[in-house]
């Protein structure tokens, strides 16, 4: 299994806060570098893409990581309002065989979400509790996305969860396999970090 080297991983982080920042205005975005993700179409184990629907944030969860990441970089402001942000990048042009499937938030109704624990892998391979995510059950009602003319010029950015409760958030987001790439196009390789940003 390949793995994203720490020094890589900062970088790759930062690059992704200031991304998510431009995008708000948060005057203060931190990347998790602990959270930057490899994934392959082609993949084994935590490497692999993802085919469950799932968000990688509840409001325990992002709280949490607030909690923990304010401790570790010594924020000492105030905290009127914070949300938690994937960003996912890919590294090689299209057509992609295992896309990114994104459900809009205002088309998800709170029954529909079904809060859950993830448990991942650690760089030295022993599994450790990522803790709460969510879950999506599925509805009719709800519109689904994709990008498949994404291309490496451009980071896909959306919200896990935001405590301003008027904005639509817990963007969940799965793998699927499209049958519209053509059977010889290399595997998708994407990589991916979340972010908190704080107002």
């Amino acid at each position: 299994v390949r793995r994203v080297p720490p020094n890589y991983r900062r970088v790759f982080a930062n690059l992704c806060a200031a991304a998510v920042q431009k995008a708000t205005g948060a005057p203060h975005v931190i990347g998790i570098p602990t959270a930057v993700q490899i994934r392959r179409s082609a993949g084994t184990k935590e490497e692999a893409a993802i085919a469950v629907v799932h968000t990688d944030f509840t409001p325990a969860g992002a709280l949490r990581r607030l909690n923990q990441l304010v401790q570790v970089v010594g924020y000492k402001g105030p905290v009127r309002r914070f949300a938690a942000y994937n960003t996912w990048w890919l590294v090689r042009e299209g057509p992609q065989d295992r896309p990114l499937a994104l459900c809009d938030a205002t088309s998800v109704a709170g029954p529909d979400i079904l809060v859950g624990r993830a448990h991942v892998l650690a760089p030295d391979a022993s599994e450790v509790d990522y803790g709460e995510v969510a879950f999506l059950r599925y509805s009719p009602r709800h519109r689904w996305f994709f990008y498949p003319n994404l291309a490496p010029d451009r980071l896909l950015v959306f919200c896990g969860f935001d405590s301003n409760p008027s904005l639509p958030s817990m963007v969940t987001h799965t793998a699927f396999t499209n049958p519209d790439c053509p059977p010889d196009a290399p595997p998708r390789v994407s990589i991916e970090c979340r972010c908190l940003a704080i107002w």
